[in-house]
């Protein structure tokens, strides 16, 4: 498979056709505004049909079904206790554990994760195709480079897979078919969850660590290579969008299921519905007791054939990354979106603000491979937005832009406490002239573009994706 030509930035593309040289309007090369946003849901707001099923069937089917879940997850946590007693459980080493005992729990707690989906409403799930093998034949160990993964009459082997992520369901659905997950720390440590997790070989990630990234890294690739030892019979899965979507669009992957340079398994998820999208956002109403209240679910899983990285994407695994998610968009019809789990964060991050979370995602690729966008920038940015934006609406006016900065001298330079924290100057021209093409009011992605195109000169910027960070360019 031939290499991808690098990702050409759309601030690139107008910069080699000379639009920037010299003073130019910002709205000459203002962001394109996306086509799509994954985290829009539409049955968000609830409807006559799931008013009646919350207040006709709801009293009698919600408790009932929250009991059997209650029932399901207490049978799991005993028959793990039993299997526990005089061996170490660490939801950080599930390796510890011995294989026997993991080989014991394996079939009863993936029958009761499939109870759990089946008590709510998912009856019947289509599986189509198979996952594949994960241990290699001993003589292909010895083989160098990726040529060990392959022998003569032997199918691929995939120690990893990657799926979509719609919803907190298709976790259990895959459970129950034998894989591991990688999860966040704080689900994973919760009592309920703990010791099942560890017998699942639960990775437990903690996104708050510095080093988090590193460490799941390091553990996806002494997963997949005892996988391929055969010390280990479950794959792990893994979704590399990092959060869930409603399913109009596949996000941007992020690429710690990609370093490793092992063979992937793609697996496709689709959820029909009719009146409920399992899925959740941050505008989902009453998701909990209509997800509850829903008489039945249909899903389907379809297992690809496995992803073998040429030498290139073993030198590149965002192209590796890129590659696989083109080829589940291509299967799913769908768009591959340039938002991440990194506009999750900046939601949650409005929130805490008091902005509506679903205004302020940004399409945080577009930023990545024009500015080398980094979280703790893009936080200062929406400090800076939610301070001076009084209406809490999340669209800055040129009055609430006065009021902001009126302290300053001279007027014409705005800049605000915090846009010095971030050493940036902002010519009030530049911004006068993207309010007036936005009618007057500015998303906060229009300003966090306004300010991430005024971080350094034009000759300074370093267009190249991740190639530096932004405190570089701003000293």
């Amino acid at each position: 498979m031939a290499a991808r030509a690098p990702r050409v930035g759309y601030v690139e593309k107008q910069r080699r056709r000379g639009l920037r040289s010299g003073r130019i309007s910002v709205t000459s090369v203002a962001p394109p505004e996306p086509t799509l946003d994954p985290f829009r849901i539409d049955t968000a707001k609830a409807g006559s049909s799931d008013y009646f099923k919350l207040f006709v069937t709801g009293p009698i089917l919600i408790p009932l079904r929250i009991i059997l879940i209650c029932i399901i997850l207490l049978l799991a946590n005993a028959w793990a206790f039993l299997l526990s007693i005089g061996a170490t459980v660490d939801i950080h080493h599930p390796e510890k554990l011995a294989t026997w005992r993991v080989k014991l729990a394996l079939p009863v707690i993936c029958f009761l994760a499939r109870s759990i989906l089946f008590v709510l409403g998912f009856y019947y799930i289509e599986v189509k195709g198979q996952p594949a093998p994960t241990k290699a034949r001993r003589e292909a160990l010895s083989l160098p480079g990726t040529a060990r993964f392959m022998l003569v009459n032997q199918s691929f082997v995939a120690p990893l897979a990657v799926c979509n992520h719609l919803s907190y369901f298709e976790p259990f659905a895959l459970i129950s078919l034998g894989y591991a997950h990688v999860s966040k720390s704080q689900v994973a440590a919760q009592w309920y969850w703990r010791l099942p997790m560890v017998f699942l070989q639960t990775l437990a990630v903690t996104r708050e660590d510095r080093n988090s990234s590193s460490k799941a890294v390091n553990a996806i690739a002494s997963h997949a290579d005892r996988c391929l030892k055969g010390d280990l019979s479950m794959p792990l899965m893994i979704y590399p969008e990092g959060t869930t979507t409603c399913g109009n669009a596949i996000c941007r992957f992020k690429t710690g299921a990609f370093r490793p340079g092992v063979p992937i398994q793609p697996v496709v998820l689709r959820l029909f519905y009719t009146h409920f999208n399992p899925s959740e956002s941050f505008e989902s109403e009453l998701w909990f007791w209509r997800a509850f209240s829903q008489y039945a679910y249909h899903m389907k899983l379809e297992f690809l054939p496995v992803y073998y990285p040429t030498e290139e994407e073993l030198d590149d695994h965002h192209l590796y990354a890129d590659n696989v998610r083109r080829i589940m968009a291509r299967k799913l019809n769908l768009h591959s979106a340039d938002y991440s789990m990194y506009d999750v964060l900046l939601q949650y991050n409005a929130r805490k603000l008091g902005l509506p979370p679903l205004l302020c995602s940004v399409e945080w690729g577009y930023f990545a491979d024009n500015f080398d966008l980094r979280m703790e920038f893009a936080n200062g940015a929406m400090e800076i937005f939610a301070d001076m934006n009084t209406t809490k609406d999340a669209l800055l006016t040129l009055n609430q832009l006065y009021a902001g900065t009126a302290w300053l001298q001279p007027p014409t330079l705005l800049v605000s406490w915090c846009l010095l924290k971030l050493g940036i100057k902002v010519d009030y021209e530049d911004v006068a002239d993207l309010l007036a093409d936005h009618e007057q009011a500015l998303t906060f992605r229009q300003f966090l573009y306004l300010i991430c195109d005024r971080q350094a000169p034009l000759d300074q910027i370093q267009i190249k994706p991740r190639a530096s960070s932004i405190e570089s360019k701003t000293r």
